[in-house]
């Protein structure tokens, strides 16, 4: 190759944190922790011939949480960020924002409620952020660069970050039910904004309720309900989203010889409308594609007795109008409108580069924080088979997994096989198998340092039959391999 290209990326050149408490008299009512980092990349082709040139960012930052407790039931927390990007001096430049700030307690020692900034998490099927493209088998794999991209971009477990107020509560039962759990919650995804001089966007929000009982006999149940809409009278567009979603599970413990058993059949319904408003006519509205969908499933999860092993089995089927904001929302935009930080452009007609696995481990912004209320972009390269995690639509197959634990080693296996309900502009329909399979082996530290070595492959084939224009066979591998020594 006459060019040769080169890559110069520092990952956290420096970061630190701290906990700062006030005097003993003081600590259990105000206290400060934070967080400080320092972030350099550049990238640059040898010979270059792009007017383009190389490019360079970065950035110091200090993050500051302090924590007030007016009580022993409540506490008020803020993250202040300070942030100096390279290029220009201290206080010249220099940005200062509350990245988040909630109000957190419990009244009466009975219900717990935060408001502000929250983490949600309801169910697969209605509120749900899967990890997707990014997933990792084992966790270890490029854990620094997956921290980063998930702090920014305030990426917490399944989690969505939303700003709103959520309460739960936990009730002791009696006779057949044992404990009985309430929570809801009322966020604003989106909220108002002008567009022209006429025209201002509506309010989107998204509200939530779950009950779950736990019964006698190892059984126990769960009813999740969320709402995404937009408020018509707090704007002036013309079409507004309506997106409710319903998901029930029932669920069965029991213990068969050696192995503890969880059976879980579930199932819901989802309808997706936009709201037509009558612009001239503000008491005057209506629905336009309406359309409803369900799904269901049925799975038993088995756990050895002495913990060494534990695996799965599930049927599913998703129709292809199911449809759920708070679930299909996908992490990562891939979109046309998306840019890469580093190299957005390859060629000498300098062409939009595609994002890579390089972009989705590093680049900051390629999250998404939004709940999106029509189904997103997907990467086929990286997923083609659930993008949209358990949620996606027109889905129908079975997936199985199992671990296995040994004193130095742990093994896992999954696969799974799904195929269309509806085929994508033909009658012929696409199928779509996985097969994953991985091991960590962890040797008796012998030396005084801790060894880690982790491997995992994952194949997705996307296969569909029928004429010269319908045929369609997609192999793609994904092999994580990770060391770490301490």
């Amino acid at each position: 190759m006459k060019h040769f290209l080169t890559v110069l990326m520092c990952l956290g050149v420096a970061q630190s944190g701290w906990t700062q408490q006030l005097d003993q008299s003081e600590a259990s009512r105000y206290w400060l922790d934070g967080f400080a980092r320092t972030w350099f990349t550049s990238d640059a082709l040898v010979q270059e011939q792009s007017n383009s040139g190389a490019t360079s960012s970065g950035w110091n930052l200090l993050d500051l949480n302090p924590h007030v407790n007016p009580n022993s039931e409540m506490e008020v927390f803020a993250q202040i960020r300070v942030l100096n990007e390279f290029g220009g001096f201290f206080g010249q430049g220099t940005q200062v924002d509350v990245r988040q700030l909630r109000v957190s307690g419990v009244l009466k020692n009975k219900v717990k409620f935060n408001i502000g900034d929250i983490y949600l998490n309801q169910s697969d099927f209605t509120l749900h952020a899967d990890e997707g493209e990014v997933a990792d088998a084992w966790g270890h794999a490029f854990e620094a660069q997956r921290r980063l991209v998930s702090y920014e971009n305030f990426f917490k477990g399944n989690r969505w970050r939303l700003q709103g107020a959520q309460a739960n509560v936990t009730l002791d039962g009696d006779r057949g039910i044992e404990r009985m759990v309430l929570d809801g919650y009322l966020t604003r995804p989106l909220g108002s904004r002008q567009v022209s001089e006429s025209i201002y966007t509506p309010d989107r929000v998204m509200a939530g309720i779950t009950s779950a009982a736990v019964l006698q006999r190892g059984w126990s149940g769960e009813l999740h309900h969320a709402v995404l809409a937009d408020l018509p009278n707090s704007g002036t567009t013309e079409y507004n989203v309506l997106n409710p979603v319903t998901h029930a599970m029932l669920h069965k413990q029991n213990k068969w010889k050696d192995v503890l058993v969880r059976w879980t059949a579930e199932g819901g319904w989802s309808n997706h409308a936009w709201r037509i408003r009558d612009l001239a006519n503000g008491d005057l509205d209506s629905l336009i594609r309406s359309r409803q969908g369900g799904f269901a499933g049925f799975k038993g999860h088995f756990v050895g007795l002495d913990s060494s092993w534990q695996g799965h089995i599930s049927y599913r089927e998703v129709d292809p109008f199911f449809r759920s904001a708070g679930a299909q929302s996908k992490r990562y935009d891939f979109s046309e409108t998306f840019s890469p930080s580093r190299y957005p452009t390859v060629g000498s007609e300098e062409a939009m580069r595609p994002s890579s696995l390089f972009d989705l481990m590093s680049d900051i912004n390629m999250g998404n924080q939004s709940i999106s209320p029509t189904l997103m972009s997907i990467a086929p390269l990286f997923d083609n088979v659930m993008p949209f995690g358990r949620a996606t639509p027109n889905r129908r197959g079975v997936e199985l997994a199992v671990e296995k634990f040994y004193p130095e080693v742990k093994w896992k296996f999954d696969g799974s096989r799904f195929a269309e309900l509806t085929g994508q502009g033909t009658t012929e329909l696409r199928l779509f198998r996985t097969v994953g399979f991985g091991f960590e082996w962890t040797p008796l530290a012998s030396s005084g340092r801790d060894f880690r070595l982790s491997v995992h492959e994952r194949l997705q084939h996307t296969k569909r039959g029928g004429s010269e224009l319908e045929a369609l066979d997609l192999l793609t591998s994904n092999l994580t391999v990770s060391a770490e020594m301490k």
